[in-house]
């Protein structure tokens, strides 16, 4: 069965995007509802940005305050791979939030960047349903990494029938794939060897490097050469911005501080993989380790940041896991 028409593809997508956005704002503690659209309630005279709900017990209503909002645009880049589909969406939103009633104003302002920080730099896992190439409903998966920016004036304060109204705008980035892994499905965790417990790192494009030491073999009377493996080693690669945690200032000292050099660490990968909208353990990596090679970066006005690679320790076990 061949994709599914791409046009359709992205009609989803768009409606996914707009259904999430909506939901998320809508969790925030503070209380605050959000809807779609600069619009009046019909039964909302005075133009007070307030809708008409219905309450748990499904009889009883209620006006609600409420803070609109719009998508401004669906600005979508699409990977032009033949068999890759990988789609980035850059969603500017506008609200208008009312100012008169300050206790109000300062509550959706908490709630919108409640959410924001909620979704930073989060992975979610989205079912869409599509239409096949033969016309037949399915549902696929796809993956959505999101991003944020913060929340900026857009335009000057406006006056409606009496009441003052503020924009204020964001940007939300997704990242939206079908089929293809991604980065934040491994998590690393790291700890001075001999502590109980790891703490989980987030370093900035990790890599591993494997080398094989290939030993050449002659055959009599054979001017070709096979290859056996003599040897192998691995090298783990990470870039750390410098928290206020201690394994993250012990790395940092085993770098720069010259008598306090060649600590044990162990080092923890955890790789897993989605099946359906569940992410499970794949395999894992869990080794103790030493820095090889170290650099720390300390300007002045930058964050502190370190960069070092990673080798296996000489009395170290294996402590693979295909579980």
């Amino acid at each position: 069965m061949g994709w599914p028409n791409l046009k359709k593809i992205k009609s989803n997508i768009e409606k996914t995007i707009t259904d999430y956005l909506s939901e998320e704002l809508n969790k925030n503690s503070e209380g605050i509802y959000f809807d779609t659209g600069f619009w009046y309630s019909t039964t909302d005279r005075d133009s007070q940005n307030k809708k008409v709900i219905t309450t748990d017990d499904g009889f009883q209503y209620e006006q609600e305050q409420i803070v609109p909002f719009v998508i401004e645009s669906y600005d979508g880049d699409i990977v032009g791979l033949e068999g890759i589909f990988s789609v980035e969406y850059d969603v500017p939103i506008t609200f208008q939030i009312a100012v008169s009633d300050p206790d109000f104003f300062g509550k959706a302002v908490e709630a919108i960047d409640e959410v924001k920080n909620n979704n930073r730099g989060q992975m979610r896992r989205w079912s869409i349903s599509l239409e096949d190439t033969e016309g037949n409903d399915i549902t696929e998966y796809f993956t959505a990494l999101i991003n944020t920016d913060n929340l900026t004036p857009a335009g000057d304060i406006e006056l409606q029938k009496g009441r003052r109204y503020v924009f204020g705008q964001i940007n939300y980035s997704f990242t939206i794939t079908h089929d293809i892994s991604v980065g934040n499905q491994v998590h690393i965790e790291m700890k001075e060897k001999g502590d109980e417990e790891y703490v989980r790192i987030y370093p900035l494009e990790p890599n591993t490097s494997r080398q094989n030491t290939m030993e050449e073999i002659f055959t009599f009377g054979s001017q070709d050469a096979k290859h056996k493996v003599q040897e192998t080693s691995y090298g783990k690669s990470y870039a750390l911005i410098v928290e206020e945690k201690d394994l993250h200032w012990s790395i940092l000292e085993d770098i720069v501080k010259k008598n306090k050099l060649n600590k044990d660490f162990t080092i923890k990968e955890t790789f897993h993989r989605f099946n359906g909208d569940k992410l499970e353990k794949e395999f894992s990596y869990e080794r103790d380790v030493k820095i090889k090679e170290g650099q720390a970066f300390y300007g002045i006005g930058e964050e502190m940041a370190v960069v070092f690679t990673v080798v296996e320790s000489i009395d170290d076990e294996h402590k693979e896991s295909d579980a």
